[in-house]
């Protein structure tokens, strides 16, 4: 009996540990906040029908059968300077995330000239997460859950992790000054606002 109650006293001042308080460690240990997961970059594949689908870089469209259009449309879009230059300070802080298909008009025309813009404005592309979608707007890892994405090609743009603005299919004005518009937050509407 008495190896019994010693051993019962030994695992309860172990196990008990210390009576340190504990919201008090926390206040001068605060725990790092989590950072946001990072969509992981670059698995695209073509799927059954020819499509890209998952998240792509600039590479991907470098690719069969894409480049044919990629290629012309990048190498033949001429962003307005002085617009350009505008954009340019208006980056900082700017995350984007954009959705795509390789099967959509739209998508062809406007993705190239997405391209060129941020690279004249010197974009870092670590900062932009292109997936490429199916005809139901789905990808293989559903990057697109919760965004509500209707229509291709659609541009998100976050500022410090916040929704500022996107461009949905086709431009106001421009692609370059719908981005400036977007960036200046000045209420651009894309072509599907109702307001």
């Amino acid at each position: 009996m008495f190896k019994f109650v010693r051993l019962s006293l030994f695992i309860f001042l172990v196990s008990c540990g210390t009576s340190k308080d504990v919201s008090e460690e926390k206040k001068t240990n605060p725990e790092p906040p989590t950072p946001e997961p990072k969509i992981e970059k670059v698995y695209a594949t073509v799927d059954d029908n020819g499509y890209l689908v998952g998240v792509a870089d600039k590479e991907h469209f470098l690719q069969e059968p894409f480049i044919t259009w990629f290629s012309d449309d990048f190498d033949n879009y001429f962003p307005d300077p002085v617009v350009i230059e505008e954009i340019k300070p208006l980056l900082n802080g700017i995350t984007i995330k954009a959705f795509m298909g390789t099967w959509c008009g739209d998508s062809r025309r406007e993705v190239p000239h997405f391209y060129k813009i941020l690279t004249e404005a010197g974009f870092d592309f670590d900062k932009l997460t292109m997936v490429a979608v199916d005809r139901e707007k789905t990808s293989p890892r559903h990057e697109e859950e919760g965004l509500k994405i209707y229509y291709v090609p659609t541009f998100i743009f976050y500022k410090d992790g916040v929704e500022i603005n996107r461009f949905i299919e086709y431009p106001q004005d421009s692609l370059e000054r719908d981005i400036l518009s977007i960036l200046k937050e000045e209420g651009y509407k894309n072509s599907y606002y109702e307001g």
